[in-house]
């Protein structure tokens, strides 16, 4: 037998022994196998090719044909169009969609328009579409659920999602707008789990109002780049099934932001690569120091020193193999689980499950990564003393000094090289200095964890033991804390930049209404006993308290607010103030301005009844006063503009404007009732808004009356947020009680002899415990500093451009839990799997 065979021979024999430590670094190969495998199964599935999109928006045809609205547009392959140089708009203009079509096409019209279905008490608001789904022309898609297609105006198939909204089956009768039609089928939307519409049957759009049009077609030939320049001459925008060579591609299709996704791929799977090594390395060395008197008789027969690198590396080899296979099956089982997992977060359809042959590289990477973690290891198996190891001495080893002056050097470079990709935006640069800085951090951890080593004398006797240890094996200690930076630094990196998005967007988020809010948009010849009707109606709604809004008639002239600053006479003024919207004054009564705005403010209501104006403060001019100006339906000044008293809303309030009733009256301007503003004790369920949109309509309101609640600014970021912090937090306890477990199989004699001395049994989870927390605390707060490099740079990349950028905003819950929970957790958890007996053993000569 050969050397090679013979090492791996007894690396087999020396992995089936100890079983415990190789089901150990099994789990950690596995493990980010099976995470990577599931997350490139889970994109794959999901990311569609252009055959499966084609077929999911229009069927089987060649082409979909919709009209553009213009005379003339140049389009790209997606479809997305530009009118050209010269030619407007003309929304008076009809087209014949098939007039240009070569002969032998086919066609089926796709028509869509918005539409109310009501069952019982409840009314949905949905999307009415009249298309013959199931023609092999339309095949893909709908896919019948239930039933059957729809076959005349008076029936409908609804979405699986609708049907089960309202309670209806096939058989069932509901209301589609002003008609009732039979349920006779369900189907499932092929681009959305979550979409809600009513499919009917030839002639059931008719009596809709603002339908669209586009004509599915199955052409002779391809829908080639002559035929898409031939209908775009003529308005008509073209919907490929295929890729039309010559037309240019979707914006952002390719280029730097791939770039800039291939670069971040690369640098999750390269840091989940190194926290791997970092883990496995020191189970390795453990093993190997376990192993010391066998590798040592190895060499005293003989054996080279390659030989002892062999077997160790064999074992690495050998394990690595396992676990990538593990984690192989694991992740594709995960990945064809992940759409019905993904399901009630995401409503988009997957396609079929994807498996590439990728996934072998992904196993081979566990199998290197093994390799890697096994390498220093093997190479200090091979150079130890074998007279020292036959005898079970231990040598003596000293820290580098040259090592956390590279560390500290590389950190503060990573970091100054983030900010300066920051600076020009470039997230490749920002991911290359965040990568460099944490390196530099993962260096500098075997001096911290010495420094950390000399508070030990002044502690009580469990933690200064705990300190000891850590300082006196730091090739144990070090890889573990350098594992849980790695791990924190991405969850705070992410974190913290998810945190400003959300704090972003609460900002900038444009409320419709009052947040608490109903607001019941009513028709324009509404009265004020319609509002009485509408308020008395709404039995179902937690309502406190109803309030007509009145607002500009759509005839005649209108006032607009002038922004300081701003021209009055023959310009454009903008109807826009500190990101609200102008939807038109209101009149101002009872309770009108807390309705409008939610602002309740004596002052005021003080300057409406001086004939004033309350506007956002952008509108307001320095001096208290507004500015006010009367223009005709096509924006023309009419008269000389007017200075009012004014009031600014303050910054929480719904910006709008409120002006005084007198001051409509005296510039002849005409108000109609708008809506009815209704304020909630608290906010209603999704069956108590159906139910509510349904007993409008059986008091005489048309379809166009609808309600809307303002639910405020909802934030989806907390569920990602508290996911991050799981994620680290089960690494940061899975490293710690790794470092554990290797602490207590590599001191098993010294905690002999601490038995030996009378040290009670308690003392080994008191001790377990302490290293535990050292090990969790340093990397969570080394972690923490190391995830908010990338995260202030890639928020400062924001800020360089237009516009504000993201505030700076940090996850203070998500911190405190991770650098102060999470070790605390991993010490309980440390000191209760822990057996309070002290081993003793025989110590060597």
């Amino acid at each position: 037998m050969s050397s090679r065979g013979a090492t791996l021979r007894i690396a087999r024999r020396g992995a089936l022994r100890h079983k415990g430590r190789s089901a150990l670094v099994i789990a950690m190969i596995g493990l980010p196998v099976l995470g990577v495998t599931a997350i490139d199964v889970t994109a794959r599935t999901y990311q569609l090719d252009d055959q499966q999109k084609a077929e999911r928006s229009i069927g089987q045809a060649d082409a979909a044909l919709s009209d553009s609205g213009s005379t003339a547009i140049t389009q790209n392959n997606a479809g997305y169009y530009d009118v050209k140089d010269g030619v407007g708009y003309d929304q008076a203009r009809r087209i014949d969609l098939a007039a240009g079509l070569p002969a032998g096409s086919r066609t089926l019209t796709d028509r869509r328009a918005a539409a109310k279905v009501r069952s019982g008490d409840r009314t949905v608001s949905v999307q009415g579409r009249e298309l013959a789904y199931s023609d092999p022309l339309a095949r893909g898609i709908y896919v019948q659920a239930d039933g059957r297609a729809p076959r005349g105006p008076d029936e409908t198939a609804l979405t699986v999602t609708l049907a089960d909204r309202l309670g209806v089956r096939p058989g069932d009768r509901v209301a589609l707008d002003d008609r009732d039609v039979t349920v006779v089928g369900t189907v499932d939307s092929r681009t959305s789990y979550d979409a809600e519409d009513a499919l009917v049957g030839p002639g059931g759009l008719s009596a809709q109002k603002n339908v669209s049009e586009r004509l599915l077609v199955d052409l002779p030939g391809t829908a080639d780049l002559a035929f898409v320049q031939s209908e775009n001459a003529r308005g008509v925008q073209v919907r490929p099934a295929v890729p039309v060579v010559g037309l240019p591609d979707p914006v952002g299709g390719s280029g730097g932001s791939d770039t800039t996704v291939i670069a971040a791929l690369v640098l999750v799977v390269g840091m989940a690569l190194l926290e791997v090594v970092l883990l496995a390395g020191p189970a390795f060395a453990v093993g190997a120091k376990r192993q010391a008197r066998q590798l040592a008789l190895l060499a005293a027969t003989g054996a080279e020193r390659k030989d002892v690198r062999r077997t160790v590396l064999g074992e690495g080899l050998i394990l690595g193999a396992v676990g990538g296979v593990v984690g192989l099956a694991g992740g594709i089982g995960l990945g064809a689980l992940a759409p019905t997992l993904l399901r009630r977060f995401d409503g988009s359809v997957p396609g079929p499950l994807d498996l590439r042959p990728e996934l072998l590289l992904i196993v081979a990477l566990g199998v290197v990564t093994a390799l890697l973690a096994a390498i220093l290891p093997a190479r200090a198996a091979a150079r130890q003393d074998v007279v020292a190891a036959l005898t079970g001495r231990r040598g003596t080893t000293r820290g580098s000094r040259v090592l956390p002056v590279v560390g500290l050097v590389m950190a503060a470079a990573g970091t100054a090289i983030a900010l300066l990709g920051a600076s020009s935006s470039e997230a490749t640069v920002i991911l290359a200095g965040s990568v460099v800085a944490e390196l530099g951090l993962v260096a500098t951890t075997p001096f911290l964890v010495g420094v950390a080593g000399r508070l030990g004398p002044r502690l009580p006797l469990a933690p200064r033991l705990a300190l000891r240890d850590a300082s006196r094996n730091r090739s144990r200690t070090a890889p573990a804390v350098a594992a849980i930076l790695a791990a924190v630094a991405g969850s705070v990196a992410i974190g913290t930049y998810v945190a400003s998005t959300s704090a972003h967007d609460r900002a900038t988020y444009t409320a419709q209404a009052v947040p608490g809010t109903a607001i019941v948009l009513l028709p324009q010849e509404t009265d004020e006993a319609g509002v009485g009707r509408a308020a008395r109606t709404l039995t179902d709604l937690p309502v406190q308290e109803s309030v007509p809004l009145r607002g500009m008639a759509y005839e005649g002239n209108h006032l607009e607010v002038v922004p300081p600053g701003t021209c009055t006479v023959d310009c454009d003024v903008e109807r826009s103030f500190g990101g609200g919207y102008v939807s038109g004054p209101v009149e101002d009564g009872p309770g009108v301005l807390a309705a409008a705005t939610g602002a309740d403010d004596p002052a005021l209501h003080r300057v409406l009844d001086a004939g004033g104006a309350v506007v956002p403060v952008d509108g307001l001019s320095p001096d208290g006063t507004v500015t006010l100006r009367t223009v005709d339906q096509n924006g023309n000044p009419v008269g000389p503009a007017r200075t009012v008293p004014g009031a600014g809303l303050p910054p929480d309030a719904r910006q709008v404007v409120v002006l005084a009733p007198q001051l409509l009256v005296e510039e002849g301007v005409q108000t109609r009732l708008e809506a009815l503003a209704l304020r909630l004790t608290r906010l209603p369920t999704s069956d108590e808004s159906d139910r509510a949109q349904s007993a409008l309509a059986d008091a005489g309101f048309d379809q166009s009356t609808t309600l809307y609640v303002e639910r405020g600014y909802v934030d989806n970021y907390q569920i990602g947020l508290l996911a991050l912090v799981g994620g680290s937090a089960l690494l940061v306890l899975g490293a710690s009680s790794i470092a554990t477990g290797l602490a207590a199989a590599d001191g098993v004699a010294d905690l002999a002899t601490l038995a030996a001395v009378g040290a009670t049994p308690g003392l080994r989870r008191v001790l377990a415990a302490f290293q535990s927390y050292v090990t969790a605390i340093l990397g969570t707060v080394l972690g923490a500093l190391a995830g908010l490099v990338p995260a202030v740079a890639l928020i400062r990349a924001t800020q360089t451009g237009q516009g504000a950028g993201l505030p700076l905003t940090l996850p203070w819950t998500n911190l405190l839990i991770t650098i102060v929970a999470v070790p605390i957790v991993a010490a309980l958890a440390a000191a209760a799997v822990t057996r309070s007996r002290l081993p003793l053993v025989r110590r060597a000569a």
